[in-house]
């Protein structure tokens, strides 16, 4: 007898992590990929690299019984949170109702949404724990401030099956090089055999391997029934220097360190902006990879 595929729909399937999923749910049998988008041309240009999947405009969700869906709509581009004309909590609340309306329809579904560390303020001169909380902050960037209230309406929810997954930092072969990322900035000095600047400053990131981001998903599929939020950790974090140790050896890096440069990030300097809570464990999620095996694995793809 022929297994039940688990019928999954994807928003903002073009997106840096949404690529990554769409990659991992395609490559398995178990699923039966949907994909939702404004423009059902251009995405079926983008993924027709993967096999199997269906693609469709975001009005026709309702039309589709799904067992799980998963809501990856975002910015990935840092820059843009700076930009005045971009308004995050309408984006951010126009697809995440239009979810919550299908699941009025279809109660028994289950809503992933990726969400953010930035829900915990600007403040990272220490690492998240399993005893902090979102940010109360008054002033806050636009970014985080729709996060935080996406996810406090979705804990209000209690009665549908919801699941934030809070992501603090994310690389993979399907990054935009454009960004202005660490990781971005140190790929492109390899590429176009230029010096890397930075300060003597040293931070600490934590990069999920996306496989272990799909493994977390399919935890939370195979639990279903719960409404929870939950930090996204790799096996260990890692360091900027600890990086750039990396491309020094492996990709002969040049670098060079001066404390002449200011360096701007637009939702505030994160000296360790990663989590060491590992409630995820509670639904049997453990990572297989470290920051550092994460980086070498996908860093491959782009060079």
């Amino acid at each position: 007898m022929t297994e039940k595929k688990n019928k999954v729909g994807i928003l903002g399937g073009t997106g840096h992590i949404g690529k990554n999923l769409i990659y991992y749910f395609s490559k398995n049998n178990k699923y039966e990929l949907n994909l939702f988008s404004r423009d059902v041309t251009s995405t079926k240009n983008i993924t027709n690299e993967f096999k199997n999947i269906n693609v469709d405009n975001y009005d026709k969700l309702n039309s589709y019984e799904l067992d799980t869906v998963i809501n990856c709509v975002g910015i990935s581009n840092p820059t843009k949170i700076l930009d005045d004309k971009i308004d995050f909590k309408k984006i951010t609340d126009k697809y995440d109702e239009q979810v919550l309306l299908y699941l009025k329809k279809f109660s028994d579904s289950l809503y992933i949404n990726i969400s953010s560390g930035a829900v915990y303020g600007e403040n990272f001169t220490n690492n998240v724990n399993e005893k902090s909380t979102i940010t109360t902050m008054q002033e806050i960037n636009p970014y985080a401030e729709s996060k935080i209230s996406i996810e406090k309406k979705h804990r209000k929810l209690s009665d549908n099956n919801i699941i934030d997954l809070r992501v603090f930092n994310f690389f993979s072969r399907y990054i935009n090089l454009n960004t202005n990322f660490l990781l971005c900035q140190l790929v492109n000095a390899i590429k176009n055999k230029t010096i890397f600047i930075t300060d003597s400053n040293d931070i600490t990131r934590d990069f999920i391997h996306p496989s272990d981001l799909f493994n977390l998903i399919e935890k939370c599929i195979k639990k279903n029934t719960i409404n929870d939020v939950f930090d996204v950790y790799s096996k260990k974090p890692i360091s900027k220097f600890e990086i750039i140790d990396l491309f020094e050896k492996k990709y002969d890096l040049g670098f060079k360190i001066t404390n002449n440069i200011i360096e701007i990030s637009p939702t505030g300097v994160k000296q360790n902006y990663f989590s060491s809570s590992q409630k995820a464990g509670k639904i049997g999620y453990e990572p297989e990879f470290t920051s550092f095996e994460t980086i070498q694995d996908e860093i491959k793809f782009l060079l």
